[in-house]
C-alpha cells in the first residue's frame, strides 16, 4: 500500500470514488476501498456508498 501525507488523503477523501479514470480498474479499486474501510472501522458516507455500488456492478462474476 502506497503512503500518503493526511493532507494529501484528506483531498483524495473529498472526490467522488467515480474519479478513477480507468474504468477497467473499478472493480478491484471498490474491493480494497471497502476493505480498507472495514480493516480500519471507517465509516462510509452516502455518496460514497452509491459511488461504490456503482463501481461494483463492473465487477465480473467469478
Amino acid at each position: 500500500m502506497t503512503s500518503l501525507s493526511l493532507m494529501t488523503g484528506t483531498r483524495v477523501g473529498r472526490r467522488a470514488t467515480t474519479h478513477i479514470p480507468n474504468r477497467d480498474y473499478w472493480c478491484e479499486y471498490a474491493r480494497r476501498w471497502i476493505w480498507i474501510k472495514s480493516e480500519w472501522d471507517l465509516s462510509v458516507n452516502p455518496n460514497e456508498k452509491t459511488a461504490l455500488n456503482d463501481m461494483l456492478a463492473t465487477c465480473k462474476a467469478d
